[in-house]
């Protein structure tokens, strides 16, 4: 690191200012180097970040200290996860036990932990907790937008406490069956047509999960399903033979998605679909 420093004081009042010089990531990462707290599933390629220091003290006052922090185009890699062009504008003031932080600005122009995520924006973040319980605080947000399979998701105001499982919807619309099934692919499906639904997110420190998520086609659309398993099944049976004629190309009139994801990271997609009022229901 390289800090300039300003120190001023005296006995009844100290103040200081401390400007780290901008890091380049793509020279290398100092942070990472010097800090034992860096998390190892972090790496950072490109982008470059600022950050200033500034602290009051008084003996007859609480200590005020004041982080600012504004990254540009960062990219790198979390956990397997690809980032593209993260910027981000960050405050964090302390005064005494009293600590809050907000974000001005949070884009990422790309993520992937396995599916991947577009155009992400987080509006109106701040965080409130106390000194003694750092992550034990309060996050709320106005609004969080991501385009996803080449719809979009969207979440609206909420406030969340990080000690504790925490219920947020999110919406989702117009998510192309199509790019669906080419990132997670069920052999001998295709399809196209867009769905829409809620999604309930449940949220702690430990990450997030889906429990009893549903997306329903916007409208009809349609599916091939071919298996060799019924191929075989059917040419004993004629009732399969037709059923399976009839999904090696149709429309399908409704067609649901339950879905569940675990903080393993394992999704779980169970659809059904009506062709002229017979259901199917197709699991993994």
């Amino acid at each position: 690191f390289e800090l300039n420093n300003q120190l001023q004081g005296s006995s009844n009042n100290i103040s200081l200012r401390s400007q780290l010089e901008q890091i380049d990531f793509s020279r290398g990462n100092p942070v990472e180097k010097t800090l034992r707290a860096w998390p190892e599933l972090l790496s950072l390629q490109r982008g470059t970040i600022d950050n200033l220091l500034t602290l009051e003290y008084r003996p007859d006052r609480p200590l005020q200290l004041n982080f600012v922090s504004n990254s540009k185009d960062i990219n790198g890699v979390y956990n397997s996860s690809e980032l593209s062009a993260v910027n981000l504008e960050f405050d964090a003031r302390i005064n005494g036990e009293d600590l809050r932080a907000a974000i001005g600005r949070l884009s990422i122009h790309a993520i992937n932990p396995g599916i991947p995520l577009n155009a992400i924006s987080i509006n109106g973040a701040n965080y409130r907790a106390s000194t003694s319980q750092p992550l034990s605080g309060t996050l709320e947000w106005q609004s969080i937008y991501a385009q996803l399979l080449n719809g979009h998701i969207y979440s609206g105001a909420h406030s969340i406490q990080l000690d504790r499982d925490n219920q947020v919807l999110v919406e989702v619309d117009s998510l192309e069956l199509e790019e669906l099934m080419r990132v997670y692919p069920t052999d001998g499906l295709e399809g196209n047509g867009a769905i829409s639904g809620r999604i309930p997110l449940t949220v702690n420190l430990d990450g997030i999960s889906i429990d009893q998520g549903r997306l329903a086609a916007n409208q009809p659309g349609q599916l091939s399903f071919r298996s060799p398993q019924l191929n075989q099944m059917a040419r004993s049976n004629p009732g399969l033979q037709i059923l399976n004629q009839a999904l090696e190309d149709f429309h399908f009139k409704v067609l649901t998605t339950d879905l569940s994801f675990e903080k393993n990271g394992k999704l779980t997609l169970a659809m059904r679909l009506v062709i002229e009022g017979i259901p199917i229901v197709l699991r993994p």
